[in-house]
Formats: structure tokens, sequence, C-alpha cells
């Protein structure tokens, strides 16, 4: 079973997205179940409004994703 918690009340920018990705920006991350992994993306991808990005800065959301599911 993985269990995924992940704080990311801080992070509400791409430029905070960015520091997280480069190693500078701290996030807590643990979590209960699929559901809120799955709840914790979604709202991650509405807070930065990911449909109106550019290529360059999606790729740089699913970067943030990624590396947040693998601390």
């Amino acid at each position: 079973m993985m269990i995924v918690t992940l704080q990311t009340q801080r992070v509400q920018t791409l430029e905070q997205v960015r520091a997280f990705v480069e190693g500078s920006e701290a996030v807590d991350f643990a979590g209960s179940d699929r559901a809120g992994v799955y709840t914790l993306v979604r709202r991650t991808l509405v807070k930065l409004d990911y449909h109106r990005l550019g290529k360059a800065d999606k790729g740089l959301v699913k970067r943030y994703r990624m590396q947040g599911g693998s601390k």
C-alpha cells in the first residue's frame, strides 16, 4: 500500500513550482490512499490553471507532480 500526503498550501504559482523542481523549496509528502492522491493532483492542476498553460509550463507542472510523488 502506498501512503501519500503532500502539503502544498505554500505552492501557489509557477515560480514556486519551479523552485520546488529545482530543489530549493521543501514540501512535506505523505498520503492516505489512491483517491486522496488523485484529489491532490486534481486540486494542484486546477490551482495552477493547468489547462491554460503552454507546453513548457505543463512540463514543469508534470515534473513537480512527479518529484512530489517520489518523496
